[in-house]
């Protein structure tokens, strides 16, 4: 019903009714309804429409972060390649909701996977922000997904720590405080949060590149997008005093 039903309301009451049984549902007895439920999810990612793909990633992140330890010790219990493929489709799609969603059932997707299948994840999203060119949007779609991940999964990116630090690095160094967009500050503010998820949890590897990372917050930290740098010398507190004329001594001896 969540793949085939017409109406929103319909298919949210059996998502919703999913959901919940996968809170209820204990590991022992989640093997069957993984086997009945993935088939159906992955079809809903294949070929629903955009509203269905969003239920289904909800759905499926959901599976993941409750059964992932499961889902680790029966690697066949679904076909977690044929996953990353369509989970990496969707996030270069024109949906902005289906992409958030993705983002976010990758992280946890993340989890289950071995290492040389998080490297193949690590790999295609580097090298998309290496070819994201001007696509800002695009771009901070990926960047979000390598922050869910890292959040997820920092620890098991040691060795990506030098590969993924410099490109993250390179978001927040670009900031001008003349040129400030709320992309641009979108961007950044992300990058900057994998960078704190890498540092927590690759610590030993993050020791080596703490000078360039004290040079990069020392300059965040005087960044503000929302101050206007280059106005008029005095001429806030000429408007300050202009509005101010009527606030005299004798408006408060009046009152």
């Amino acid at each position: 019903m969540v793949i085939d039903a017409n109406k929103k309301e319909v298919r949210d009451i059996y998502s919703l009714a999913i959901r919940t049984t996968i809170q209820e549902l204990q590991e022992n007895s989640a093997m069957n309804m993984i086997k009945a439920v993935n088939p159906k999810l992955v079809r809903g990612l294949k070929i629903g429409k955009d509203e269905v793909k969003e239920e289904c990633l909800d759905i499926l992140a959901d599976f993941f972060r409750k059964f992932g330890s499961l889902l680790s010790k029966k690697s066949n219990l679904i076909n977690k390649d044929e996953l990353m493929k369509i989970l990496c489709e969707l996030l270069i799609i024109q949906n902005d909701a289906v992409r958030k969603r993705a983002t976010n059932c990758l992280g946890q997707f993340a989890v289950i996977l071995s290492g040389k299948q998080l490297q193949q994840l690590v790999a295609v999203l580097i090298d998309r922000l290496r070819k994201s060119g001007n696509n800002k949007h695009d771009l901070l779609v990926q960047i979000q997904c390598i922050c869910h991940i890292t959040r997820s999964v920092g620890g098991k990116l040691a060795h990506n720590f030098n590969q993924i630090i410099p490109l993250l690095q390179q978001y927040p160094a670009q900031l001008d405080e003349d040129q400030s967009s709320d992309i641009d500050n979108e961007i950044a503010e992300t990058a900057l949060n994998a960078i704190e998820n890498l540092i927590l949890k690759c610590q030993n590897e993050a020791r080596q590149a703490l000078q360039s990372l004290f040079e990069l917050t020392g300059k965040c930290l005087v960044y503000d997008p929302n101050y206007t740098y280059h106005d008029e010398d005095g001429a806030g507190d000429e408007d300050m005093d202009e509005g101010n004329e009527d606030w005299g001594s004798d408006f408060y001896d009046d009152e």
